[in-house]
């Protein structure tokens, strides 16, 4: 990827989920990420579980085949977002 759009990408990851909160769930929950404890923790920060989801399988604290069914189209939680 270009720098730019690397640097973008770091900027919202950090926007959504604070790196310094996540590092320190992920200190205190691995290895074990339960769908209670993503949930919970997702909870606390705001977002939708399937974006936690996507941050622990970047980072790679967890495989790609891990909490799949939290993952959801990107649309469909913008429309429940806004109520629609």
């Amino acid at each position: 990827k270009p720098q730019d759009e690397q640097a973008a990408d770091a900027l919202a990851s950090e926007w959504l989920v604070p790196d310094k909160e996540l590092d320190a769930f992920v200190a205190r929950t691995k290895p074990y990420f339960s769908h209670a404890a993503i949930r919970k923790f997702a909870d606390g920060v705001g977002v939708h579980p399937g974006i936690v989801v996507g941050r622990l399988q970047h980072l790679g604290a967890i495989p790609y085949s891990h909490s799949r069914g939290m993952l959801v189209k990107v649309w469909a939680a913008l429309l429940e977002q806004i109520g629609r």
